[in-house]
């Protein structure tokens, strides 16, 4: 699985103190639009759901992949979304259902 951190993604987990960060699902079951989406949060997984990831090193930073996400040919890539202090880490490349 190929996977890019973005150079202002390693700045802001630098920022943080971290050297991981998790990729999952995030579930919306609403009567409209039911479906999965992808979210991004800074850090590992909690112990209890480390099972249910995949760990990757990227450039020396752990990334955590849920294994129910299906990845688009062309991989992942991590990026900051938002702007100045509102930023946040956001993903692209997952196949969304």
């Amino acid at each position: 699985m190929d996977i890019v951190i973005d150079r202002k993604v390693k700045e802001y987990l630098k920022r943080k103190g971290e050297n991981a960060i998790t990729v999952k699902l995030v579930t919306a079951d609403s009567c409209c639009v039911p479906g999965a989406f992808p979210s991004v949060e800074v850090g590992r997984p909690k112990d209890e759901e480390l099972e249910r990831f995949k760990k990757l090193n990227v450039d020396g930073t752990d990334v955590y992949v849920h294994s129910m996400i299906e990845v688009k040919e062309r991989g992942l890539k991590i990026y900051m979304e938002g702007l100045s202090f509102l930023s946040r880490p956001a993903v692209d490349g997952v196949k969304v259902f």
